[in-house]
Parts: structure tokens; C-alpha cells; sequence
């Protein structure tokens, strides 16, 4: 069966062999995440640097004060932004940057959209489970035989490959 360019058998689910594609997947959106966080810090603290920095500060002085004054406000709106990211990816295409890359996919059980509601359960609620008793629920998905997370357990989502 075909549906939105998901071929659905079950060698299309990304079962525990899957489970090396799914963790660099999110390294990737990570480092996404994490890196436009430190270009922004950083160029916030060069526009402080030139703006509005005494005439005898350094640039070890625009690190310091991009820490002290934007640093947690900042890291505040990128986790946000990053939460974000992941559900309105997951929710409108199925995927996030990471995923697309390597040609995974969330689907429903029948193959069909996540939408939205199962995509905040997922990102949200579900990644906090997965990930409170030090990670478990996400090697769950290493073992499992559908290759299936805490978090997709919970919102009912299944990982799969797109051809």
C-alpha cells in the first residue's frame, strides 16, 4: 500500500536495525538546533562588541557578556524554537531536516500523517518520558521489533523508511 510517499510493508518500518539511522537523524537536527543557538550568541555579542563595549573591551569581553545577559535568554527561545521545530516538522510533513536527510519518516500506524495533536504528544510528553529514566525509552527502539520509542508508543507513531 502506498500513502504519501511512505511505502508501507513491513520492510519499510524502521525496525531495530533502524535504530543507528533514527539517532544520527536527530544528532543532525541537534546540531542544527545547537549551532544557529551559538551563531546567534555570538553575532549578538559582536554587535555588542562594536556598538556598545567601552573603548578598552576585548573580544574575550563580548563572550562574557553574551553569557551573562543573553546567554540563558537566549537558550530559553531556542529551546522553544527547537520544540517547535520539531513538532510543526513532524506534524506538517512527517519529518524533520535530520529525517529528510536520511530518507526516515513518521507515520501513523496505516502509513497515514501524524498531524498535529499526535505530533506535540510525540515531541512533547512523549520525548520527556523517553528520556526520564536516563534515556531508556529511546534505546527502547533499538530492541524493539518494530523499532519503536517510548514516544511512539505513546502517540501511536511508527518510524519509517521513504522511497
Amino acid at each position: 500500500m502506498k500513502r504519501e510517499g511512505v511505502f508501507w510493508s513491513p520492510e519499510a518500518v524502521c525496525g531495530p536495525r533502524g535504530f543507528g539511522l533514527r539517532a544520527a537523524a536527530l544528532l543532525v537536527d541537534l546540531a542544527l538546533i545547537v549551532g544557529l543557538d551559538m551563531l546567534v550568541g555570538f553575532l549578538l555579542g559582536f554587535v555588542w562588541l562594536v556598538a556598545f563595549a567601552p573603548s578598552n573591551a576585548v573580544p574575550a569581553d563580548a563572550v562574557v557578556w553574551g553569557d551573562l545577559f543573553v546567554g540563558d535568554k537566549l537558550d530559553a527561545v531556542f529551546a522553544v524554537l527547537g520544540g517547535a521545530y520539531f513538532v510543526g516538522c513532524t506534524a506538517k510533513w512527517g519529518q524533520t531536516a535530520g529525517k529528510r536527510l536520511l530518507g526516515l519518516r513518521v507515520a501513523r500506524g496505516g502509513g497515514d500523517s501524524v498531524g498535529f495533536g499526535r505530533a506535540l504528544l510525540r515531541e512533547t510528553v512523549g520525548r520527556w518520558v523517553a528520556g526520564v529514566v536516563l534515556g531508556l525509552g529511546y534505546v527502547w527502539a533499538a530492541w524493539d521489533k518494530d523499532g519503536r520509542g517510548w514516544h511512539d508508543k505513546l502517540a501511536g507513531t511508527v518510524v519509517v523508511r521513504v522511497q
